[in-house]
């Protein structure tokens, strides 16, 4: 993943206004545990002003769902709700020609009260004009748990060990 690539992504979504955390193997990253990740993963404010933002800003990119899934219906609740139930889908991908090192995975759902969260995020200078809203420790400690992998469960470990280091433990 070429940091060039993440200011572009980053830039474009700060300059149209989302609203939107980075969570996943980023986070990580940037919260002193560093290994790799393929991935972008974000949680957006999934409301439809906010998601058809989004999705133009990706698209704009060259960001294309790796399923067939419209930006309309990525914006409807209910499809959301069915490709979870029926799927099991936890995240939408989508994939750029322009960065086909990069793939961006968007949760289909709010893991957490995302007003809460994005009040609560960590704020991180990615390049000196280009500042990202970071899940927090915590949070992202949750949603891994949730999640369960090997990958993650190695990710929690190392974050309690920040966490326990920055509180002075």
């Amino acid at each position: 993943m070429k940091l060039s690539t993440l200011e572009t992504i980053f830039h474009a979504l700060n300059k149209a206004s989302t609203r939107y955390l980075v969570a996943g193997g980023i986070a990580v990253n940037i919260h002193g545990y560093q290994r790799m990740t393929m991935d972008l993963v974000l949680v957006i404010r999934l409301d439809s002003d906010n998601i058809k933002r989004v999705m133009k800003t990706l698209s704009q990119l060259g960001y294309t769902p790796i399923v067939p899934v419209t930006s309309d219906d990525f914006i409807d609740p209910k499809k959301r709700k069915s490709w979870i139930e029926t799927k099991n889908m936890q995240v939408l991908s989508l994939q750029s020609s322009q960065f086909p090192e990069t793939t961006i995975d968007i949760f289909v759902t709010e893991p957490f009260d995302f007003d809460k969260e994005y009040e609560l995020a960590v704020q991180a200078e990615l390049s000196p004009d280009i500042i990202i809203k970071i899940v927090n420790i915590p949070a992202l400690i949750r949603m891994k748990k949730k999640a369960g992998r090997a990958r993650d469960l190695d990710d929690i470990q190392h974050l309690q060990l920040i966490s326990e280091e920055q509180n002075g433990q």
